[in-house]
C-alpha cells in the first residue's frame, strides 16, 4: 500500500472491497458513509488523521449536516472500517477513528425527541385502523405488519421462503 494515499483512495478501496462481500443495500450505506468521510477529509493523507482531527469530523456530522447520532455511530464505525486497512497496510499503527469519541453533549442535542406520533398502535386502535382499509390494495401488507410488529424495512424485504405455513413461522431475513 502506497504510504502516500489519501483517506479518499482508501474510502474507494473500502468500498470496492466491500461490493464483493456485501448485499446492494448494505454497500449502498456504506457508500453514503464513505461520502461523508471523502467530502470532509478529501485528499488528506491517511497516515495525518489524528484522533482530534476525527473528533472534529464526527462534530461536523451533527453541526453542519445535522445527523441524528445512530448515523454519526455508523460513520464513524466505517471509519473505523477504513482506517484499519491503512493498519493492515502497515500505513499507520494505531486506529484514530476507533480511539475517538463521539460527543455525548452534540449526541443529546441533536437527538430526535420523540413525539406522539411515534407512539405505537393500541390493540382497538390496529382493530379500527383494519376495519377501515378492508378494500384496500395493501391490506394484507398491513394486517401482516400489525399483527408481527414489523418495521417497514422488514415488511418490505418479505419473500415467500420466509413463510413456513406448516410450523407456522415467519422469518425475518431481509430488509429493505
Amino acid at each position: 500500500m502506497d504510504r502516500n494515499i489519501t483517506i479518499s483512495e482508501l474510502v474507494d478501496m473500502m468500498l470496492e472491497k466491500s461490493k464483493r462481500e456485501n448485499a446492494d443495500t448494505t454497500y449502498s450505506s456504506y457508500k453514503y458513509r464513505g461520502k461523508h468521510i471523502k467530502e470532509y477529509f478529501g485528499n488528506t493523507k491517511v497516515r495525518s488523521i489524528d484522533v482530534p482531527m476525527v473528533e472534529n469530523f464526527l462534530d461536523e456530522l451533527f453541526l453542519t449536516c445535522e445527523l441524528q447520532p445512530r448515523s454519526v455511530k455508523d460513520i464513524k464505525v466505517f471509519f473505523g472500517g477504513v482506517m484499519n486497512l491503512a493498519v493492515e497496510g502497515g500505513i499507520i499503527f494505531l486506529n484514530s477513528a476507533k480511539q475517538a469519541k463521539i460527543s455525548k453533549k452534540l449526541c443529546r442535542e441533536y437527538a430526535e425527541e420523540d413525539s406522539e406520533d411515534d407512539e405505537f398502535f393500541s390493540y382497538e386502535e390496529s382493530v379500527l385502523f383494519l376495519s377501515r382499509i378492508e378494500d384496500h390494495d395493501l391490506y394484507e401488507y398491513y394486517y401482516v405488519s400489525l399483527f408481527f410488529g414489523l418495521r417497514r424495512e422488514e415488511a418490505l424485504g418479505l419473500r415467500w421462503s420466509a413463510i413456513d405455513l406448516k410450523r407456522k413461522i415467519l422469518k425475518i431475513y431481509r430488509s429493505i
